[in-house]
């Protein structure tokens, strides 16, 4: 897919009094405005009603996310009660200590994710992965190379979902940490508004991002993350300076800068959270989730250990912290070609270290597809990209 679909459908956040004790955007799930399905967009053989499912489930996924990122770099609400472990979050190598109490200027901490999700024999959707950030197919095909490409219905949702202030022009980068900008000497632009830069071409000045340009400097109001990961501050994340933007933080916390994503939420990328979402939206937003999640156990935990061993024949075993920088590298295996001496052998393996792996069923059911969603500020979230996921696999 070569193009990106917009407003499948704008899913918004529901009214009603916020759970005790938690964040004041959770509540009942039961409103959607402005549905107005694209045809083509979903993926071929889907009714209305499992569509407007999906719709809805992922919608309730994103703010249980962004509810719990606020309490996670605020109160810690969650991690005092016992319901997320701190081996998932604080512990976790991309978890940024140092955007704990910032607030986000004009926008959430999650403003893209994108989700793999796929049918079972019934017609259920069930979530089989998710991520932070753009996904790279999205970065690969739909991010043109040539600058004048890039979509203006793209740049224009994101300006109506981020505004800037009154007093300021809106002026949006497309970061790019890649070879190809590193080598260019100024920020390549487009007609439609929109500029790719390398982090060599911004600076923080008066705690504001600037953009160098040939003729001076240009004020910057949003930043968006072209690649996967976060950029950050070498000045309190040891990172080589070229790599990182010196003073972002300090931009950041003092709401100079809409920045998609916010730094810090790669720990979503792990798959135990699939294993811990169903208990945790319950208990944080009163609510069971709508789509289901593929069955799935994070070792660190010594009844989930067991019981994943002792109820898991076909399945995956796959890192915790894949690409966090903390721990050491890892790769996953398949369980269904093992015999029982090297399925006893890999148990056995794991016991020594059970918080570094997760263990995730093989998926039984129809074909995946890979779904980008975007969030605003008004908790409302827009489908915009619906593609086969790469391998017809989610477990790879």
């Amino acid at each position: 897919m070569h193009h990106l679909c917009f407003s499948l459908y704008k899913m918004a956040k529901p009214s009603g009094s916020p759970c005790q004790g938690q964040p004041a955007n959770c509540g009942d799930n039961s409103a959607m405005t402005d549905a107005s399905p694209v045809t083509d967009f979903r993926p071929p053989h889907t009714d209305e009603h499992a569509w407007q499912q999906l719709a809805l489930g992922l919608n309730q996924r994103v703010r249980l996310m962004e509810s719990l990122t606020q309490d996670l770099y605020g109160p810690q609400i969650a991690l005092h009660r016992g319901l997320i472990p701190a081996a998932l979050t604080l512990e976790h190598g991309l978890y940024l200590a140092a955007m704990r109490h910032v607030q986000p200027a004009h926008g959430p901490w999650l403003g893209m994710a994108w989700f793999d999700v796929a049918q079972d024999p019934t017609g259920l959707w069930w979530v089989l992965k998710q991520s932070t950030g753009i996904a790279p197919e999205l970065v690969r095909g739909v991010w043109p190379k040539s600058v004048e490409q890039v979509p203006p219905s793209m740049l224009q949702a994101w300006r109506r979902a981020y505004p800037a202030p009154l007093d300021q022009p809106s002026s949006w980068v497309i970061l790019d940490t890649s070879d190809v900008h590193a080598m260019t000497e100024s920020p390549l632009r487009s007609d439609c508004g929109v500029t790719w830069a390398h982090p060599k071409h911004l600076l923080v000045q008066g705690r504001q991002l600037w953009l160098r340009l040939p003729d001076g400097l240009q004020r910057v109001h949003g930043l968006i993350l072209g690649q996967n990961g976060d950029v950050l501050d070498p000045l309190e994340i040891p990172i080589d300076v070229q790599t990182g933007i010196t003073a972002l933080f300090d931009a950041l916390r003092h709401g100079q800068l809409v920045m998609i994503n916010m730094p810090g939420l790669g720990f979503w990328n792990t798959p135990a959270w699939l294993g811990f979402l169903p208990a945790l939206s319950r208990q944080w937003l009163n609510q069971d989730l709508i789509l289901p999640s593929l069955p799935t156990w994070w070792l660190g935990e010594a009844q989930s250990w067991e019981q994943a061993w002792s109820g898991t024949r076909d399945g995956h075993l796959l890192p915790t912290y894949a690409g966090d920088g903390l721990h050491p590298a890892a790769m996953g295996q398949s369980l269904t070609p093992l015999d029982e001496y090297a399925r006893a052998l890999l148990r056995q393996q794991t016991d020594s270290q059970p918080e570094a792996w997760t263990l995730q069923t093989s998926w039984w059911g129809g074909k995946p597809w890979r779904i980008q969603v975007q969030a605003d500020a008004n908790g409302q979230t827009t489908l915009l990209n619906v593609a086969p996921t790469p391998n017809e696999s989610s477990a790879d």
